[in-house]
């Protein structure tokens, strides 16, 4: 099969979703849709030219995206296994499945480029939540206005999100394609009649007064965070799939973080999650 190269996603294909709400703002994920994946797969290989397919091993939901080699004359495949959604638990890890396995593929891999989105001041207390936040608009629709891709790191170069109004409420650039600035030349001490005695110290520069900020930037932990953890909560509840009440446990560990999925669990509250589950985990009697 000849080199194909996949596009990469346009502004228009990315939506942007709350992750974690807090006093200060709200942290934002970006990600796609798996019709997204499909449009991409019919315009790089034609409508005839995949397939998707799935299986259960080990009691995990795995797709395969097969792609037609014209040359060979036979199918290329890249797999991989999906997590549970919240809502509709087999059609959200079948879609979750299908769209791992196309970024194997290639398609939005620049999705994984380490960007913490952070808008502040837009979310108030929960009235009916202690130490909870919502949206103060719960109506307000953020989407991507600008995104510039280095197609050959796959890369988000610059991101920048806008309110429902076009307002920009989000810009991020990656530092090495800032334009930098030449540090001003340093000031000569003044010259003194007497050289023996040294110029007057200067004061200490007064710190820069900075508006409350949130704290510094948290991403997402890892794939293989994300399984240990799932690993961990399964040998303490078991598979929610089989157990309501393990399902139950799931959705009261994401909530108490503010996400729908483990691997939107900012990596600073991996080592928490880890201790909630095997603090609440339930005293096995030993046989």
């Amino acid at each position: 099969m000849e080199q194909v190269k996949i596009r990469a996603l346009r502004p228009d294909e990315v939506e942007v979703r709350a992750a974690n709400l807090t006093a200060k703002g709200a942290q934002f994920l970006i990600y796609k849709d798996a019709r997204v994946d499909k449009r991409i797969l019919d315009e790089t290989f034609g409508i005839f030219g995949w397939r998707n397919r799935y299986e259960v091993i080990n009691d995990n939901l795995y797709c395969t995206v097969d792609i037609w080699d014209a040359e060979k004359k036979e199918w290329i495949s890249k797999c991989d296994c999906g997590t549970e959604s919240n809502t509709e638990k087999e059609k959200g890890e079948a879609s979750d499945a299908f769209k791992r396995a196309c970024f194997n593929v290639g398609i939005g891999r620049e999705l994984y480029t380490k960007i913490f989105i952070f808008i502040a001041g837009i979310t108030k207390p929960d009235p009916r939540r202690d130490g909870k936040f919502i949206l103060a608009n719960p109506y307000e629709k953020y989407s991507v206005s600008e995104m510039r891709v280095d197609e050959v790191r796959e890369k988000i170069t610059r991101l920048a999100i806008q309110d429902s109004k076009g307002k920009v409420v989000f810009l991020w650039e990656e530092s090495q394609n800032a334009p930098q600035t030449p540090a001003p030349a340093p000031a000569k001490p003044a010259r003194t009649e007497k050289a023996d005695v040294p110029p007057p110290p200067e004061p200490p520069a007064k710190p820069e007064e900075t508006p409350d900020m949130p704290p510094p930037p948290e991403e997402t932990i890892t794939r293989q965070q994300g399984e240990t953890l799932l690993r961990t909560f399964e040998e303490a509840f078991g598979k929610c799939r089989e157990n309501p009440d393990a399902k139950r446990k799931l959705k009261e560990l994401l909530a108490a973080y503010g996400v729908k999925m483990l691997w939107d669990l900012p990596c600073g509250y991996y080592e928490d999650a880890m201790a909630k589950i095997r603090a609440d985990a339930p005293i096995r009697e030993a046989s």
